[in-house]
């Protein structure tokens, strides 16, 4: 399975890699809103987990991106973030994303576990 994580926090970014990567998930990163969303754009992926607070492009705004894309629309999206707003739940939905996690309620392997479920699910 090939995951993007869009996430602006370099030492996040880097441990959800590792500790995806040692799942066997293949992961592609991307650091702000913008490259986020061209390299969504570059190659097809499994799920796409998209922070919100970012540069240059929110995640609120990449989302909007990804589905009105013709080659990402249907790519399942999760938000991962720490914003726990319920409005925000509700927004994240609106928009097409399947799933909104709080990262600071969950390890980074309680985070792989979430979307091996999600997968297993899909196969169903």
């Amino acid at each position: 399975m090939k995951i993007l994580i869009v996430e602006d926090d370099n030492f996040l970014l880097d441990l959800y890699k590792l500790v995806f990567e040692q799942e066997g998930f293949t992961i592609v990163t991307a650091e702000d809103g913008a490259a986020g969303f061209a390299k969504s754009q570059e190659s097809e992926y499994d799920l796409i987990l998209l922070d919100i607070m970012m540069p240059k492009l929110t995640g609120f705004e990449v989302l909007d991106k990804i589905k009105a894309s013709e080659k990402t629309k249907k790519t399942p999206v999760f938000m991962l973030t720490n914003i726990a707003d319920q409005k925000d739940v509700i927004i994240a939905r609106e928009k097409g994303a399947l799933n909104y996690i709080i990262k600071s309620q969950f390890l980074p392997k309680q985070i792989v576990e979430i979307i091996r479920e999600f997968f297993n699910s899909q196969r169903k």
